[in-house]
């Protein structure tokens, strides 16, 4: 987005574990500044989440679905990760029609502002 990557969530062993743990945290690597860096941001999701889309839309990062580690999620948040830290950084938009984790694509056209969520696995397909 912009200048800047952006790595959201996800599955590691974040510095204070001592085991592999969900993620709620942000990092950004600038492009243009060197040398490139992985910096932390002072943004956080408001859940651990791993497996979820992805995209951005003019200065906002949209995340939809995911699995938390104990359930698939049909909520989908926004954010603008250049705003300052606090509890109303990441809106809430209406959620999925399902549950659903590990999308193939999420993108966003130029100009359209239109996201497309496409082919991933809703809960029904992961509960046996």
């Amino acid at each position: 987005m912009g200048d800047c990557l952006y790595a959201v969530g996800g599955e590691g062993k974040h510095p204070k574990a001592t085991s592999m743990c969900f993620l709620s945290d942000m990092e950004v690597l600038s492009l243009k500044d060197n040398p490139k860096v992985w910096m932390t941001s002072k943004v956080t999701l408001p859940e651990p989440r791993v497996a979820m889309g992805c995209a951005s839309e003019g200065r906002c990062l949209y995340l939809f679905g995911g699995f938390d580690g104990e359930h698939y999620l049909s909520s989908c948040l926004v954010c603008d990760p250049q705003a300052l830290s606090g509890d109303n950084v990441f809106k809430t938009l209406p959620p999925l029609s399902a549950p659903r984790a590990h999308p193939a694509t999420l993108v966003s056209y130029p100009d359209s502002h239109l996201l497309w969520f496409v082919r991933a696995a809703a809960q029904q397909y992961c509960t046996q």
